[in-house]
């Protein structure tokens, strides 16, 4: 069983931040979704703040992101991502991920809704249901996404900076025998 102690590697960590940014950047790219769509579809002259509703959006963004970073990277690291644990082996990978993440975002809107519904700063009620449900979708397809693309990349991608080349020289004919032939092996 591996130990708890592996997240705390370079490796890991690097994941985690990485992991974290993308999670960010999917409430962040979400809120300014539906922030445009409110700007395109609803604004009618005189009727819409729009200041109002970027300032809104803004401490949306500040008040929510935080705990839903968090709520992701601890819901993905009990999936063990960042362990390899033998849930994370093998070809359900995505599945996991996915998993993680549905069940991070449904704690964080069900905690949200019931226990900071209505307090300062803006809480989950204050998130839109479009945006969030968009940030869902997003975090989902980026981690997915990242993880997919490394995997191709270290499949199919350029790795002869790894790899030395090895040069055959038909001359130099030694052959090294390791153990296990006694007396008879010395002598060869």
């Amino acid at each position: 069983m591996r130990t708890s102690s592996e997240i705390l590697k370079p490796a890991s960590l690097l994941r985690i931040a990485a992991d974290g940014a993308l999670i960010q950047f999917a409430i962040i790219v979400a809120l300014v979704v539906r922030y445009l769509a409110v700007y395109i579809f609803q604004n009618q002259p005189g009727e819409t703040d729009l200041r109002g509703i970027a300032s809104a959006y803004a401490t949306i963004a500040f008040s929510n992101a935080f705990l839903l970073v968090v709520s992701c990277l601890i819901c993905l690291g009990i999936a063990g991502v960042y362990t390899r644990r033998r849930f994370y082996q093998g070809k359900y990978k995505a599945l996991v991920v996915f998993q993680a993440i549905s069940v991070a975002f449904l704690a964080y809107a069900t905690l949200g809704y019931f226990l900071f519904r209505g307090q300062e700063p803006a809480g989950i009620r204050d998130f839109p249901f479009l945006a969030f449900l968009l940030a869902y979708g997003i975090t989902v397809a980026l981690l997915i996404g990242a993880r997919t693309f490394i995997k191709l990349w270290q499949v199919y991608g350029d790795d002869s900076a790894g790899r030395t080349q090895v040069i055959h020289d038909e001359s130099d004919r030694r052959v090294l025998v390791v153990g296990g032939a006694g007396y008879i092996g010395s002598a060869l």
